[in-house]
């Protein structure tokens, strides 16, 4: 219920940071509604790149310059 939510919403073990990055929390209670608000607000977000994306892409760089490759 809310107390469960209000944990998952505040805790650095879930999705505490996310939220603190403007991410949007949503309840789904197994109905159409439900889906049409969480469908609702995917539609309206603003597709970015991943950083890794940007980074093969845009900055042209090879896979082990990457972020992600610096840690293998």
């Amino acid at each position: 219920g809310a107390a469960r939510e209000a944990e998952l919403a505040t805790n650095n073990n879930f999705f505490k940071s996310a939220i603190d990055n403007q991410a949007t929390l949503l309840r789904y209670d197994n109905t159409r509604g439900a889906a049409k608000v969480i469908l609702r607000q995917l539609v309206n977000n603003i597709p970015l790149p991943l950083r890794m994306q940007d980074e093969l892409v845009t900055q042209g760089k090879e896979i082990l310059e990457t972020a992600a490759g610096q840690e293998l």
